[in-house]
């Protein structure tokens, strides 16, 4: 998959989940989990780029091909737990 899909992939994902649940991202990094209890993947998600203006925060990080996997990881799990209505 080319890194402009996974970016769309991910960018997709948080702008619904903003929607969904009426998150107003703001700028700057913001505090996060303890990563050895949720993961890297769930804090970088959703403590990090759901509540973040696209482009700011760690968004420079998707860049890097491991870390954008572990968000997609995370994305793939989420779907799995919570699949979308009438799938």
């Amino acid at each position: 998959m080319s890194l402009e899909s996974e970016l769309q992939i991910i960018t997709e994902y948080v702008e619904e989940y903003r929607v969904r649940y009426h998150i107003t991202p703001t700028s700057g990094v913001k505090s996060e989990l303890s990563c050895l209890a949720f993961g890297e993947g769930y804090n970088l998600l959703y403590c990090q780029l759901i509540p973040t203006l696209n482009g700011g925060g760690y968004w420079s990080c998707m860049h890097d091909q491991e870390i954008r996997q572990l968000v997609l990881d995370e994305i793939t799990k989420s779907q799995k737990r919570y699949p979308a209505k009438g799938k």
